[in-house]
């Protein structure tokens, strides 16, 4: 992208991207890849005689081919149809390596600035993702596990609350059941308080009718 690209070129860029993504588990082999424009400012037919409707044309274009030469799609300004919406991921299915192509005609009337183009490898398995460019909009993986050391990743589900947040079934498990018998201790404990306070008081009532013998009777 610049100010004003060159008319009458022809450029191409080789999409630096592996065959296979490694780092999945267990690793996928790439079928295709994802673009998305941030910038599209290519050449527009222009109407050069408005009273005869005659316009100008333009063969200005941004194409993508696979591994095999084969073109996967062809974006120009040419209608609306060809023009890419910015900011929306393009899924184009086809065996690796990718080139992108831009070829420009001669003429170029006015200026225009090019495009900005993003891309990223794609599997049939699983959505590949990157945080800024390529988020995940699938509802039942909206999140974007970033690959180890990486700023891209795979669509997943949302992740579990932290472990910390939460007790293990097991821990859990003896934590109730330690609630239970030190529930029954306590049960038990107050049972035998109640029974010796029983105890006492039938003792001091006992005493209570006890009668002092006389003198006579004393050793």
């Amino acid at each position: 992208s610049q100010d004003d690209y060159l008319s009458s070129v022809a450029c191409r860029w080789e999409l630096a991207m592996p065959t296979t993504i490694e780092s999945l588990d267990p690793p996928l082999s790439v079928t295709g890849l994802r673009l998305n424009f941030s910038l599209f400012e290519l050449e527009e037919p222009q109407v050069t005689n408005p009273d005869l409707g005659i316009r100008s044309s333009t063969t200005d274009a941004v194409r993508v081919l696979d591994g095999n030469g084969t073109i996967l799609d062809t974006f120009s300004s040419t209608s609306n149809a060809n023009r890419p919406t910015m900011g929306e991921a393009i899924a184009l299915d086809g065996p690796p390596p990718f080139t992108l192509r831009f070829d420009t005609d001669i003429n170029n009337p006015r200026p225009y600035r090019g495009f900005r183009a993003f891309f990223l490898a794609a599997t049939k398995e699983e959505t590949l993702c990157h945080a800024e460019h390529f988020p995940c909009t699938d509802v039942e993986k909206p999140e974007c596990r970033l690959f180890a050391g990486e700023a891209h990743g795979y669509c997943t589900a949302k992740s579990s609350p932290p472990t910390s947040a939460l007790l293990p079934a097991s821990l859990a498990a003896t934590f109730a059941v330690l609630l239970l018998i030190g529930g029954l201790c306590c049960v038990v404990q107050r049972r035998r308080r109640r029974r010796l306070k029983g105890i006492i008081e039938e003792a001091e009532r006992e005493f209570a009718r006890w009668e002092p013998l006389p003198e006579e009777h004393r050793g």
